[in-house]
């Protein structure tokens, strides 16, 4: 998916196809991660007043441990306590779903009108934040 244009965002491709791209080198100033995970890129790459988004609850852990604003794709903020419950009820329907007591996970869900505007009133609110707090 291309980017929109914009100073501030940048495509990163990792993995086997991004470690001769010229575009995927790491910052200068930040140690090599291995070219087999983004979510290592990522992390070396991030700092605080960056603003993430991420459905994968143990990146976004380790983005609010370091004082990274994480969102999800629905405009939801990752907190070290949201983190923590959807962790756990993460894990509690896997294992009911192991066990057969619980349906398969919904594989899509689709965006509405509704769900467009929540994400991008919460990335908005980030973005000013992260703004307003680099201005201090």
């Amino acid at each position: 998916m291309p980017l929109p244009p914009g100073k501030n965002l940048q495509a990163i491709i990792v993995g086997p196809a991004g470690a001769s791209a010229q575009s995927s080198q790491p910052p200068a100033s930040s140690p090599a991660p291995s070219w087999d995970s983004a979510d290592e890129y990522i992390m070396s790459a991030a700092s605080p007043g960056d603003v993430l988004i991420t459905r994968d609850i143990p990146l976004a852990a380790r983005a609010v441990a370091r004082g990274i604003t994480a969102l999800n794709d629905r405009g939801d903020l990752w907190t070290a306590d949201a983190v923590r419950e959807r962790a756990s009820l993460r894990d509690h329907m896997a294992a009911l779903r192991e066990l057969g007591a619980a349906p398969p996970s919904p594989t899509n869900r689709s965006f509405g009108p509704k769900d467009v505007r929540a994400f991008a009133d919460a990335l908005d609110k980030a973005i000013r934040a992260a703004l307003a707090a680099h201005r201090q």
